[in-house]
């Protein structure tokens, strides 16, 4: 869905740069799915009567992967807990929209999994009673060996993310 909806956005707004149509597709993707991750959230932990957040939290990675978005495998250095240090890095490493961007496109110069980020970031926020988001750092379709992703709270995403990026410069070669 992700590759037709980029094609989609730059044939409805002909002229603008690839970049403002990555980013606006991104943008409405991402916050779809997110939606979505909420409220299958709210009916799955309603329906298995869970109540504690990370039993929440641990019920989102089944229930993704039974319903065919990822699998996902999360660090043992994440910290998901429910203030300001929420921090979750985990891996897809089988991605439906990093597969789906390599199958029509190849490979392409961004991250690509944004329903993907937008679903956990939904799940995530709805399990720990918080407002989280996601980001895509590194992208099978990109070329990278896998779709990993770091989630926190909006206002310290950045912060973790340049974090992780100097910690990690072997993935991020063009940054160095």
């Amino acid at each position: 869905m992700s590759v037709f909806f980029l094609e989609f956005i730059r044939n409805m707004y002909l002229g603008i740069d690839d970049q403002t149509v990555v980013e606006s597709a991104a943008k409405v993707l991402f916050s779809m799915a997110e939606n979505i991750g909420i409220r299958d959230a709210q009916a799955f932990h309603e329906k298995a009567k869970v109540d504690d957040p990370v039993a929440k939290l641990s019920t989102g990675p089944v229930h993704f992967s039974y319903s065919g978005w990822a699998f996902v495998d999360i660090s043992p250095e994440s910290t998901p807990t429910p203030d300001e240090d929420y921090y979750l890095l985990y891996d897809h490493p089988y991605s439906f929209e990093a597969s789906s961007w390599i199958e029509e496109r190849g490979s392409v110069n961004f991250c690509t999994c944004f329903m993907n980020a937008g679903y956990s970031s939904g799940w995530c926020q709805e399990s720990f009673g918080i407002k989280l988001t996601a980001r895509e750092l590194l992208c099978q379709a990109r070329g990278d060996a896998h779709c990993r992703f770091l989630m926190s709270q909006p206002h310290r995403l950045e912060e973790f993310c340049q974090r992780y990026r100097v910690a990690n410069p072997e993935f991020f070669p063009e940054e160095g």
